[in-house]
């Protein structure tokens, strides 16, 4: 979770040594690995994960999906803009800091986005979490508690009825989510890359199709 003071939008194998051959001549998930580490450093979390992945033909089902996508997001957008409007004053005027919060989140093809949610905690949350990290309700990796006291009032508001996840319309617009689709993973969740296939494991499920708004 990172939050920012200032602004609307915070930021909430083998190598084939012993055949003579470089490591680009090897098959590209092994070529990835035997990758110099100056070119590791060089290369970006989505890039490492891109490259594992195998590229989906533009299907015409997928068309009609994106197309879908646009056309109702953009028609809820612009639906909700009151209700944007009065939730963005509302948490303005109750508590110091941006009206949206930014998560990076792991979506298709295992490119890193940032999700957007109106802000419903403290600026200053993360700071908060060590000392609280005793009363974590939940054994993932995901921080949950019933009655979180970084949470503001408005805050606790727009959770209950989950409209701090409204904003992610507009990552549905732009591209990053679909209107269905499942939970989009944090970085901290994902394991090593795994190729999609048949064999997909829930938690692999993400990367390989677009995350939802709706769950």
């Amino acid at each position: 979770m990172q939050i920012a003071d200032r602004g609307l939008l915070s930021s909430d194998g083998p190598t084939a040594r012993g055949n003579g051959q470089a490591g680009q001549d090897l098959p590209r998930p092994f070529a990835l690995v035997a990758t110099s580490e100056r070119e590791l450093s060089q290369a970006t979390f989505a890039d490492e994960f891109s490259a594992l992945f195998p590229a989906e033909p533009a299907a015409p089902l997928m068309v009609v999906k994106r197309a879908l996508d646009v056309v109702l997001s953009a028609a809820a957008l612009l639906g909700l803009f009151p209700l944007f409007v009065i939730l963005g004053a509302l948490i303005k005027l109750t508590s110091a800091g941006p009206v949206f919060f930014a998560q990076r989140r792991v979506g298709h093809q295992g490119r890193i986005f940032n999700m957007l949610k109106f802000r419903s905690m403290v600026v200053n949350a993360e700071d908060f979490k060590p000392r609280l990290a005793g009363q974590n309700e939940s054994n993932g990796p995901v921080f949950k508690m019933r009655r979180d006291p970084r949470v503001t009032a408005i805050g606790r508001f727009i959770r209950k009825y989950s409209l701090d996840e409204l904003p992610q319309l507009i990552n549905v617009l732009l591209g990053d989510m679909s209107i269905v689709g499942p939970r989009p993973p944090v970085p901290s969740e994902v394991g090593a890359p795994t190729v999609c296939g048949n064999d997909l494991k829930r938690e692999n499920h993400a990367r390989c199709s677009h995350p939802g708004a709706v769950r």
